[in-house]
């Protein structure tokens, strides 16, 4: 048996937060030979930073500062450093700046930074420029360890500047001295990586425009099926149930109609378009929603946002991505509270896919990143953006990019299991203009003695954060109202006898329902209840930073940064861009208060691996909760509906964004609001497991207290919830080291016709997790090797013994307590709805 090569067995460098919360940064760029120590040499005006993988060369000559290539990721030499546009259009690239000044630096690490790559050593090439009254200061850094190279520019105004957009990264590839295809756009959201066999690349935002200049792909929209339909005022219907995302919308009952019609769709996939157009009546139509129904009257994929179509329109087209054929109920959805349904019109509806057509790889592809800043540069202000370029190993795309991203991101992965009262105490009950029927203190209090007697004081686990969901704040100011007149003081002396701190929900552009309009309407004369709007971005980072700055405050869920659900991108236009812009800012100004806060940026972010270079976990997208599939148990079907998300958004559309921390509304057990209602104890327990072995390190619990006490297990024991919860957490907490590496494992959860099996998989050369879901009525097979299910390098020949990592029946298929051969296939059967999960460790440890 090969013996794992020496950089499997690197300890990770764990950090202790708060007093509190553990992480550690333990991704490894899985290749033999390991990059080491970052050089910086100059000679004659050549600046060489380098290590044992990579040399990136920079050539001062003239007054100019010009790329001057990189052999190891085959990029060629004699480019310019960044070129900046200003909004009348002139271009202007850094040779054509005044270079005042180079500089050569040394780095130190610091061993407690809460920032992974911080902890290293590293060399930094430092330019400055000017233009006008421009200045910027450039600079490439390479760090002890780096398999990948980083530049960074920052511009500051000496007046206000008008701006259009800068270019930060440009490079030109060698595809042929690289022998594969040249880089191409990999995901589909804004903020996507470049990548070939060879290199990955970006700017380090989720708001970067990053492309290949000669693609070897070429993408057609093809149009599938076109469908023609008409409505009149007498077709739109009572809805018996309105979907909860129109009521976060503000539309209730009476307040909203629908229309249905059947719709086949043949094609597996496509963009589904539903395009409203008014012919004849006294008022516009004002549209809600449009969604699509299957036979099972699961809603499979949906469009809910503000729309109108009259004389004018905005919002009248919804789009959805069909991920399977089928014969469906496509439903529309209006209001009448705005304006009485008198029209007529038609409704154009259209299913399209993307046919891609690869062509002969030139000999040279340019790549670039474009940040879009359509604004003014403030005198006084500085604006900073950063690239990358990195190496990648073979067969190890996604590790290769997770092992920079766990080095650069804000926070490397840590596990923060939080409470989130949303279901416990908010849902339906916090849109009183009076707050009285909003929570309270007391309330909450009470929350956590109960957690603490029955969590803490029992089995010693606790949660990282006690959350408090929409219902505290005064309607437009973000301060406490009549129901915490002491604000959050009482119920943070509680968290901390338990070791918790505590956290709160924001909606930074008003949030939902009558609430989310309450806020609204407080900034509707006042510039609006958007970050773009200078006064409302300072009443919201004051209010932040007060939180910060007055209690044990670890966490916070930004709920809602753009008016879309389902989001790739930031809403159209240069408003969009710019609230967008704002929460990133507000994010990176909060860091400098408190570096390790957790930050849950959710509806309106997308899935783009740059959002972690700000945030801890972005958004799966869609509902909160809804059901899939054809299980018997709703529990099954809504565990089903959110995997399925993260497999559609993340495993298939963007597969270089890591899964291991998003917001997948984890784990909820309550009475109240559109949730499962089967309250079956094992399958309770197999949707709390499930939460925790995806590996996201952001766990939410929705859980209720009251049930979590009364619900007996099979014993007849009441309150056992408690003890799995806790071993849950003391799991997730055990394999902190292991699970940033968390991965997709099999199928699809719902295909349209069946649930595949499915799980996740860790592994980090010394340890390992497997979890595996079989969310179908009837027993399946699965087969493949450890290989295959840990991603393990091909050089690497070992064997891993997997252990019981719960108390659960043995399955055939998955041999414990010995090792076995990672090429042996193994034939897996899991029986009907069942979560089996294990603990790995290298075979050899055994000897």
């Amino acid at each position: 048996m090969k013996r794992l090569p020496q950089w499997i067995y690197v300890s990770s460098l764990a950090v202790m937060l708060s007093g509190q919360s553990m992480f550690a940064q333990s991704v490894i760029f899985p290749q033999e030979e390991q990059p080491g120590k970052a050089v910086l040499k100059s000679r004659k005006g050549v600046y060489a930073l380098s290590n044992d993988l990579l040399r990136a060369e920079f050539k001062e000559d003239g007054g100019k500062l010009v790329f001057g290539g990189c052999k190891a990721l085959n990029l060629l030499p004699g480019q310019d450093l960044f070129t900046v546009t200003f909004a009348d259009g002139t271009k202007v690239s850094s040779s054509e700046m005044k270079l005042k000044d180079v500089r050569v630096k040394k780095l130190t690490g610091w061993k407690d930074a809460v920032k992974g790559a911080h902890r290293f050593n590293g060399r930094m090439l430092e330019a400055a420029y000017s233009y006008g009254d421009l200045d910027l200061v450039w600079c490439a850094v390479l760090r002890d360890g780096s398999h990948y190279l980083r530049t960074k520019l920052v511009l500051n105004a000496r007046k206000d500047i008008a701006m259009s957009s800068i270019i930060p990264m440009q490079y030109v590839v060698d595809n042929e001295a690289a022998g594969c295809d040249a880089p191409v756009t990999v995901g589909n959201t804004r903020g996507a990586v470049l990548l070939s066999d060879r290199i990955f690349a970006g700017l380090e935002t989720p708001m970067g425009i990053n492309t290949g200049g000669s693609s070897t792909l070429e993408v057609n929209i093809r149009e599938l099926e076109h469908w023609k339909d008409d409505w009149t005022p007498s077709e739109w219907k009572p809805v018996a149930q309105v979907p909860s995302r129109i009521n976060e919308l503000g539309y209730y009952g009476d307040e909203v109609r629908m229309l249905e019609q059947p719709l086949d769709i043949d094609s597996d996939g496509g963009v589904l378009n539903v395009e409203f157009l008014y012919k004849t009546g006294l008022h516009r139509l004002n549209t809600v929603g449009v969604d699509l129904v299957d036979s099972d009257g699961n809603t499979v994929v949906y469009d809910y946002h503000i729309g109108f179509a009259g004389g004018e329109k905005m919002g009248n087209v919804y789009s959805m991505n069909v991920p399977f054929s089928g014969d469906f109920k496509l439903r529309y959805f209006v209001e009448n509270k705005t304006e009485a349904i008198d029209a007529t019109g038609d409704v154009n509806i259209s299913l399209s896919v993307n046919d891609t057509i690869r062509h002969a790889t030139p000999s040279t592809t340019p790549i670039q990143g474009l940040w879009s800043r359509n604004t003014t540069l403030q005198a006084g202000d500085s604006w900073t953006v950063s690239a990358v370029v990195g190496m990648v190993a073979p067969d190890q795309a996604r590790r290769s990019f997770l092992a920079y991203s766990e080095r650069e991101r804000a926070v490397p992965w840590r596990a923060c299991p939080v409470y989130i009262s949303w279901y416990e105490l908010n849902i339906d009950r916090n849109n009183d203009r009076d707050y009285t029927t909003n929570m309270n203190a007391g309330q909450c209090e009470e929350i956590v003695r109960q957690w603490k007697t029955n969590l803490y004081d029992r089995y010693g686990e606790s949660v990282q954060s006690f959350v408090w969901d929409d219902g505290w704040d005064i309607y437009g100011k973000w301060d406490f109202n009549k129901n915490f007149p002491d604000g959050f003081r009482g119920i943070d002396k509680e968290a901390r006898k338990m070791g918790a701190g505590i956290g709160a929900w924001l909606g930074p552009v008003g949030g939902y329902g009558m609430s989310g309009n309450y806020r609204r309407d407080y900034w509707k004369e006042n510039g609006g209840m958007q970050l773009s709007n200078p006064a409302y971005y300072d009443v919201f980072y004051k209010a932040c930073s007060k939180l910060l700055n007055d209690y044990d405050f670890r966490f916070f869920k930004f709920d809602g940064i753009s008016a879309q659900f389902t989001s790739v991108g930031p809403d159209p236009g240069t408003v969009g861009e710019e609230n967008a812009e704002g929460i990133i800012h507000a994010e990176q100004e909060m860091r400098k208060v408190k570096p390790d806060i957790f930050f849950n940026t959710t509806v309106g972010t997308w899935a783009s691996p740059f959002w972690f270079h700000v945030t801890d976990a972005v958004w799966r997208q869609e509902a909160d909760y809804a059901e899939i599939g054809n299980n018997k148990s709703d529990r099954e079907r809504w565990i089903t509906y959110r995997d399925r998300l993260v497999y559609q958004n993340f495993v298939q559309n963007s597969p270089l964004c890591p899964i291991n921390t998003l917001m997948t509304h984890g784990f909820i057990l309550s009475k109240f609001g559109q949730v499962s209602k089967d309250m079956d104890y094992n399958g309770i327990v197999r949707e709390m497991r499930c939460a925790f072995a995806c590996g996201s390190g952001m766990v939410e619990l929705y859980n209720d207290f009251e049930l979590m006490n009364t619900i007996c297990n099979d014993k007849g024991e009441a309150g056992a919830l408690w003890k799995e919860l806790a071993d849950c957490i003391a799991w997730q907490r055990a394999n902190a080291d292991v699970l940033p590496d968390i991965h997709w494992v099999g199928g699809n959860p719902w295909n349209g016709v069946k649930s595949q099996i499915y799980g996740w998989a860790s592994w980090n050369g010394k340890k390992a997790t497997l979890a595996l879901r079989n969310g179908a009525n009837e027993e399946q097979t699965y087969r493949a090797t450890l290989r295959q299910m840990l991603e393990i390098p091909a050089y690497i020949n070992t064997a891993i013994s997997l252990e019981d990592a719960f108390e659960q029946a043995g399955i055939q298929g998955i041999p414990t307590g010995q090792p076995v051969d990672i090429d042996q296939e193994l034939t897996i059967v899991l029986p009907a709805s069942s979560v089996y999960i294990y603990n790995g460790t290298d075979g050899s440890a055994k000897k």
